[in-house]
């Protein structure tokens, strides 16, 4: 039997998994398929397969396919549970792999990715993740199948698998959307906080309404009446008979000598 390898690319990929945690679990890796895997699987040594044999141009016995242990323990301590270190790069790995089918200037070097109870591949163009119905479920392990392109076989390009991974811009959005603002409309509990989030959603009504409510209380304390005012409006109405007839009878002397001496004035 010839001696087969593992295609260049999975092997830079199974070997920075190797790099970020070097005491993982490996139970559950594997390339080359075992007998409960048929001469059409990636798995299998693509010269000795009469069905793989002619889909890569050259003639080297090369698997195509690698199983990562998703045991552990991760950078993050964790196995695989949904949205720890390992799940997170794996769907890292699918969104890289569609922003690569997308692009006129790199291609991508995977066909598909099974994890967890669901597949995802090129041949819809990374678009989504669709359930798995094979006799794997593929909990304990990722299955990572390569492209049959020269190319894309021998690209070994770092796949950015790191232990502190840079945070993706929608990780940064959302660290922002959540961070705590003090609620400026809360004076007397400096401790109240929001997120940020939910200032964006109604900071601009609560505003309008709390600059109505100082408006109010500072009529309520003001004082409104203005007696110089109205006392104008009034007078400017009356005649003078209608001034003299409201003047009571017992003032009637006081008034006539106070404008004697204001004409005198």
């Amino acid at each position: 039997m010839a001696t087969w390898i593992l295609v260049p690319c999975l092997g830079q990929l199974r070997g920075e998994f190797n790099t970020v945690a070097p005491n993982r679990d490996r139970g559950a890796d594997g390339s080359i398929g075992d007998s409960s895997h048929t001469s059409s699987s990636d798995h299998a040594d693509d010269e000795a397969s009469d069905v793989l044999r002619d889909r890569d141009a050259d003639s080297d016995h090369e698997v195509h396919a690698t199983d990562i242990d998703s045991t552990g323990p991760w950078p993050d301590g964790k196995g695989g549970e949904a949205g720890g270190w390992f799940d997170q790069q794996i769907r890292r790995l699918a969104e890289q792999e569609r922003v690569e089918y997308e692009s006129p200037d790199v291609y991508g070097r995977l066909q598909n990715i099974i994890w967890r109870g669901r597949i995802i591949s090129r041949s819809w163009g990374w678009s989504e993740w669709r359930p798995y119905s094979g006799p794997s479920a593929h909990f304990d392990h990722a299955h990572f199948s390569a492209r049959y392109l020269t190319g894309a076989e021998s690209d070994t390009r770092p796949w950015g698998i790191e232990e502190d991974d840079m945070p993706s811009a929608e990780d940064i959005a959302r660290a922002v959307w959540a961070y705590g603002l003090q609620d400026p409309y809360a004076p007397t509990d400096p401790s109240r906080k929001l997120p940020a989030g939910t200032w964006l959603k109604y900071s601009t009504s609560r505003g309008q309404v709390s600059e109505l409510a100082r408006a109010v209380a500072a009529l309520a304390s003001a004082d409104v009446v203005d007696e110089a005012a109205i006392g104008a409006v009034v007078l400017a109405a009356l005649t003078p008979e209608a001034i003299a007839a409201a003047i009571p009878a017992e003032l009637a002397e006081q008034v006539a000598d106070k404008l004697a001496e204001r004409l005198q004035a």
